[in-house]
This record gives structure tokens, sequence and C-alpha cells, in this order.
């Protein structure tokens, strides 16, 4: 009896306290918070030349569409020596002809009129050391995907950051603009070009990291975002990590499957992880509609000293499987 009375005070209590008027505290924000800034967004790496595109920032609450910087002067610097300058570009692209190189430093010193000059730096890492595999289809089903495995060697001493995906790239034929509606039309009505599309990655490998991932039930595997990110914490005593994989999507015999994998520089993982973050914590969706009520602001990290946005160095190999 003494039980049941003591429950019966312990859940009057919790009643009482959930009905009690809870703290509140008006705070008065100023009229306007909003600092318009400079936003410098460059990805340095050996399969292109050095660039950096710079815009304003813009409110979270405008439609407006960001315009490029035209006015700036930009110096691009390795390993501190200044390379050259590029001013005035016409649509807020700012390029300069030089490849970077693994190994290597490199800068920019951003002077735009009416602000602070904007530094950002960082070096580019060595290509990824994967290998990459296909294992032939399953004879006694037909339909299903072949198993693919990403093998990382000597990553115990190199401890780099990688990322990597799985595409396809398949010939498509499509109605030129202006073709007349209708079946059996001519074939000069038509052109082909190569479309790639990314395959699903299906995995329950312990060295992927789940942050960008959903249990698939069907499968009872984990379904990963694109890219992937391998998780270095759990590769950190495996010399030679192997990760095996297979994808949603069906592919043809014709279609070229390849890997995309790239090292990453520290600055650059920590950019991607954070606003793969943002975006799965976003408030609303494409279309206005609500995407997540119990979402929570996620900052992205940025590197641009007096200004917003990623200078972040990369450096990438592809594999072709088929």
């Amino acid at each position: 009896m003494n039980a049941i009375f003591e429950m019966s005070k312990a859940g009057a209590i919790i009643i009482a306290l959930l009905f009690l008027p809870g703290c509140v505290k008006t705070v008065d924000l100023p009229g306007n918070i909003f600092k318009k800034q400079v936003v410098a967004v460059g990805t340095p790496n050996p399969d292109s030349v050095l660039s950096v595109r710079l815009t304003y920032s813009l409110r979270p609450d405008t439609a407006a569409v960001y315009q490029g910087i035209t006015n700036a002067e930009v110096l691009f610097l390795e390993d501190g020596v200044v390379l050259g300058k590029v001013s005035n570009a016409p649509k807020g692209v700012y390029s300069f002809n030089k490849r970077p190189v693994a190994g290597k430093r490199y800068a920019i010193r951003v002077n735009v009129p009416g602000f602070d000059e904007i530094y950002a730096e960082d070096s580019i890492p060595q290509a990824p050391r994967v290998i990459s595999s296909k294992f032939a289809f399953n004879p006694n089903n037909p339909n299903s995907s072949p198993d693919f495995e990403l093998r990382i060697t000597n990553y115990a001493l190199t401890q780099t950051l990688i990322w990597f995906g799985i595409y396809n790239t398949r010939k498509v034929k499509a109605a030129k603009p202006g073709t007349p509606t209708g079946s059996g039309l001519p074939d000069h009505y038509f052109y082909e070009y190569l479309n790639t599309t990314n395959l699903n990655i299906v995995s329950n490998s312990q060295y992927l990291d789940r942050f960008n991932s959903f249990f698939d039930g069907l499968s009872g595997k984990y379904s990963f975002g694109d890219p992937a990110r391998v998780d270095p914490v759990s590769t950190t005593f495996e010399p030679n990590p192997v990760i095996r994989y297979t994808i949603v999507n069906q592919i043809k015999k014709e279609d070229q499957v390849f890997t995309y994998s790239f090292a990453a520089s520290a600055g650059y993982d920590r950019y991607l992880k954070s606003s793969i973050m943002a975006y799965q914590n976003r408030l609303l969706d494409a279309s206005g509609a609500l995407n997540n009520p119990f979402a929570e602001p996620t900052p992205v990290y940025s590197n641009i000293k007096n200004g917003l946005g990623i200078w972040g160095a990369y450096n990438a190999k592809r594999t072709v499987l088929q």
C-alpha cells in the first residue's frame, strides 16, 4: 500500500512540474545584425589551375542570387612566394595558370575595396593510395549488382583523410530542343550525350563514417550519401583496411563504371563534413516544405581570415572498373 502511495505521489509531482509555468526571458535583438562579408571559395588540386571565386555574403532571409565580385585583386602564393596577381575578373572567378603540386602550400591574399585583406592557405596532400576492385556478377541472379571493394594501402603510416564515390557514365539519347512530340521520329531529331550518375553505396563496413548514412532495412546495410568518408578513427590501427560494398543502382555492360577517391586536407575534410551535416539539419527543403522540425543551426567550417568560405586542398584518383 505504501509503495502504491509513493508511486502516486511521484506521478503527481511529475504532472505538477509539467504544468508549472516555465522561466521566460525576453531578449531584444539589434534591428540589423547581418554583416556583409566577402566569401571566397577555392579548392586547389593538381587536376586544375589555381582558382578562387569571390562573392558577397547574403542575408539568410533573402532570395537574391550571389553576385561575383569583379573589382578585386588576388595574389596567389606557393610556399610563401608570390606566383602572380590577378585583377578585375568579369564573373568573380580569379584564376592563375599554375597547377598545384602535392606537398606544397598554396595561399591567397584578396583585396576588395572597403574590406580588410582576406588570407587563406592550405597544403596539397598526396594522392590517396587505394586499389579499387569489382567482382563478377552473381551467376544465380543475373539482375544483381556486383560487389566492390576499396583497399587502402599503407594507411597506418599516411593517415590520409579519404573520401570516395562510385559512378557510371552512360550514353543517353535526348530530343533536341523544339522537337515535335510523337513516336517513331527520325534520328536527326535526337542527340546522344554522356551522362554521369552516382551509384549509391551500400555497406556495413566498420571503416566508413556513418554520419551521412541511414540504415536500409531492405538490404540490412547502411546506405551512404555521396561521397562517402573513410573513418580515420576506426582505421587507425589497420595498415591496409579493405572496404567492401555494393550498390543500389543497376548498371549495364556498356556502362563505364569508375571510382573517384580523393585525399582531403584537414581543413577541407572539416568543411565537407560540416557542410553535409548542415544540409542534413536544414529546416526547409528545396521546395520550401518543412524538412526537419527539430533542426538545429549547424555551423559550416571556414578557414578564410577576415571573410567566409573555404580554401581547401585535395588530391584525387580515378579508377575505371568496367
